[in-house]
């Protein structure tokens, strides 16, 4: 009785799987009302420090020459926890730092705690202070000693908080065989088909940046690249049926996917929004305002 109350309770409080391989959705409820916005931090501000965040984290993986896989897991590590704390109880810096630094452990690629600290030191002062301004990472510092304290305690906190479960499906694996699908499965990839593929390829890139790997199953999301991309460039294909009912989508998750990917589009480039006092006076704060001078 014990064993079924607890895994009742695991039911209401972390996202549901389904299928085969564990495919992790957020509850209805829990996406209502993120534990940042139940603090009080706006709506906008949060989406735009989780896009500050997981572009952090993408410019730390192309440092560290990790595969997009990787970076991706990452990203979306970082906007699983942030369904479970608050921007207040954890800021935004050391947590990019912590999911980067798990998902090179998830996905094989591991890299050390002085790396993640020297390439996100490095992007910050280049960001603020310019090339010209960038200086060794000390690790006698305090500022290093201080972080890399932060994300040893922090990875321990995001696995507990996840309920260590870091398996991530990526809606990328299935672009290469939904385009083949489309095109015919007995022909090569043409001229036109391989543009749909890679423009799709970035488009689920950019969605990284977003929660929308949490709202919808990755094959849908897959699908929805692949319908934006296709009107971009004005392709056609199958109406009469649809053709994305083949993969088990329906019209309006494609177009609230492609909604969220194109408001990307639509933003300023994206910079952190303080979300407390303190603030001002982390790093980011003294770097920016350093930098103003």
């Amino acid at each position: 009785a014990g064993h079924r109350k607890a895994a009742a309770a695991r039911k209401t409080t972390f996202p549901r799987f389904g299928g085969k391989m564990p495919t992790y959705v957020m509850p209805e409820e829990l996406l209502a009302e993120t534990p940042s916005r139940l603090v009080g931090i706006p709506e906008e501000d949060e989406k735009t420090n989780r896009i500050f965040g997981c572009e952090l984290i993408a410019l730390a993986g192309i440092m560290l020459r990790v595969s997009q896989a990787t970076i991706n897991t990452g990203q979306i590590l970082f906007h699983r926890f942030y369904y479970r704390k608050s921007m207040i109880d954890h800021k935004v810096l050391p947590v990019a730092m912590t999911a980067l630094f798990l998902a090179t452990k998830v996905e094989e690629e591991q890299r050390g705690p002085r790396d993640i600290l020297n390439v996100f030191d490095r992007i910050l002062k280049r960001r603020y202070l310019g090339s010209s301004n960038i200086d060794a990472f000390n690790r006698t510092s305090r500022r290093y000693q201080t972080w890399s304290r932060d994300v040893k305690k922090l990875e321990l906190v995001m696995l507990k908080e996840l309920g260590y479960t870091v398996y991530v499906d990526h809606p990328h694996r299935f672009i290469l065989f939904y385009v083949k699908t489309l095109v015919g499965a007995n022909r090569s990839l043409t001229e036109t088909s391989q543009q749909l593929a890679q423009k799709a390829w970035n488009y689920l890139n950019d969605a990284m940046r977003t929660d929308v790997c949490l709202r919808y199953r990755p094959e849908i999301i897959a699908t929805a690249a692949i319908f934006l991309t296709v009107r971009i460039l004005q392709i056609n294909l199958p109406t009469n049926p649809p053709w994305y009912r083949l993969f088990g989508a329906t019209r309006l998750e494609l177009e609230e996917i492609a909604s969220i990917i194109s408001e990307l589009y639509t933003r300023e480039k994206a910079e952190y929004v303080y979300v407390s006092q303190t603030d001002q006076k982390s790093y980011i704060g003294r770097l920016r305002e350093k930098g103003s001078k």
